[in-house]
């Protein structure tokens, strides 16, 4: 999605509603882990899977927060993204994380994995603000010998 497509997004999302920060799923299809500035808006895009059959994630800052941003601090493992801001008188932890769909519990275990390192490295007393697609079935039959 090129930024003139994030711009219009933005541009129509804002005029419907009051926003700070979006924690988006199945944002778009890219395979590469991005920052870019739309509109002064900070946009941060998660690769989807290697397959390219999931769409990435991304992390959109509203312009009146995207100085908060702490340099540094994007940061990706798996199907999860992460950012820390500073907001107010608070750092903020923020990810987004699409839990692997298909049904096979071991995937879901490690994109549930992928979440827990990143929420390892969120700083001591932090306030924490996830975005997650949790899917809403598992096949846990044939996983657990049943």
């Amino acid at each position: 999605m090129p930024a003139s497509q994030v711009h219009e997004f933005l541009t129509q999302i804002s005029g419907e509603t009051s926003w700070d920060i979006l924690c988006l799923q199945e944002f778009r299809k890219s395979s590469i882990r991005n920052v870019m500035t739309v509109a002064s808006h900070r946009v941060f895009t998660i690769p989807g899977d290697e397959e390219g059959s999931r769409k990435s994630l991304a992390i959109i800052v509203h312009a009146r927060w995207a100085d908060g941003f702490i340099s540094g601090s994007f940061r990706t493992a798996g199907s999860a993204g992460s950012i820390l801001l500073r907001w107010r008188h608070h750092t903020l932890f923020v990810m987004t994380s699409h839990l692997h769909p298909g049904g096979r519990l071991d995937s879901y275990e490690e994109s549930i994995m992928h979440m827990e390192f990143l929420l390892a490295s969120a700083p001591r007393g932090c306030i924490r603000v996830i975005g997650l697609d949790a899917q809403t079935r598992i096949n846990m039959g044939d996983d657990l010998g049943e």
